[in-house]
């Protein structure tokens, strides 16, 4: 009994340590007046007491023994902004099992190419999204429907595709003021699934500079802190863009939506598959060699 209450003594001290090591840290980077912490966060040892667990000063001085619970260490991984891996850092020390939201890398690279074969087989415009919004994959049909070069070289995100003046996309969405109302929606709504499936993440390198360049790079700014609202779901079940439903150069709207297909018990990587909703859709569809037999639900 006494040897394993001295094995969770010197656990609760190495864990300690660790909060200590990142809680100095993280006072250290913003010690210099100038880049005071935009929170006015200190970073002290009473300030964690009182934000993120109230027993901390009572472990710091052998006054309680008993190691934090979970979700305890969770608040103070998110008080002490800490990255996935120093998360999961703290949590591993305590003996508790680590978040882990996406899939290792060689299990992520099985699931890719599960992704891609299943994308090989629908008949119907197709990408491959990661976690960091990277498109992986693109299937011909989709390459036709919205007019993306077979042999673009540029490394493509879901930001691009919907954002980026260079592509088609953007301004074949935008033609009237409805098309442009859900192209916003469809804008805010990407935004804020993105920051909530990669919530945990939020303090991590990747996580920084890839936000960091989409809002540099394009209007994400505008559309970043807003949020969708209960009325808005019916206008998102679908969305507009002009195509062509015939060998004319002519442009029609057509109103089509999104499904996800997950390949693994993760969210990412999964596959997205656009289908028509429309009668002009299902023109357009056809045009680009996608199965005519397969009804889908009338927007009209």
């Amino acid at each position: 009994m006494q040897k394993e209450l001295n094995v969770q003594h010197n656990k609760l001290k190495q864990l300690l340590v660790e909060i200590e090591t990142i809680r100095i840290k993280r006072q250290q980077e913003y010690s210099n007046p100038q880049t005071h912490h935009p929170l006015l966060k200190r970073f002290t040892q009473q300030e964690l007491n009182d934000v993120a667990c109230t027993t901390y000063k009572n472990l710091l001085v052998g006054r309680s023994l008993r190691m934090p619970n979970r979700q305890t260490l969770i608040n103070i991984a998110d008080y002490l902004e800490c990255t996935h891996v120093e998360r999961n850092d703290l949590l591993i020390t305590a003996g508790y099992l680590p978040v882990q939201n996406y899939l290792e890398e060689q299990t992520s690279n099985i699931a890719l190419d599960q992704a891609r074969d299943t994308l090989n087989t629908i008949p119907f415009p197709g990408i491959i999204v990661d976690y960091n919004l990277e498109v992986k994959a693109i299937n011909r049909p989709f390459h036709y429907l919205f007019d993306i070069p077979l042999d673009i070289n540029n490394k493509l995100n879901m930001v691009d595709l919907h954002f980026n003046h260079e592509l088609p996309i953007r301004s074949r969405s935008t033609f009237n003021t409805n098309s442009y109302q859900q192209w916003e929606l469809h804008a805010i709504s990407g935004i804020q699934a993105f920051k909530l499936n990669n919530m945990l993440f939020h303090n991590d390198d990747w996580y920084q500079s890839l936000t960091k360049d989409f809002r540099q790079n394009y209007d994400v700014n505008k559309y970043w802190k807003m949020s969708t609202k209960d009325s808005d779901n019916e206008a998102m079940k679908s969305r507009q863009i002009l195509a062509k439903t015939g060998n004319s150069k002519a442009l029609v709207p057509i109103h089509y939506r999104e499904i996800h297909i997950a390949v693994s018990n993760r969210k990412y990587p999964e596959i997205v598959v656009y289908l028509p909703v429309d009668t002009l859709a299902r023109k357009a569809f056809e045009f680009i060699g996608c199965p005519t037999d397969c009804l889908f639900p009338s927007n009209n």
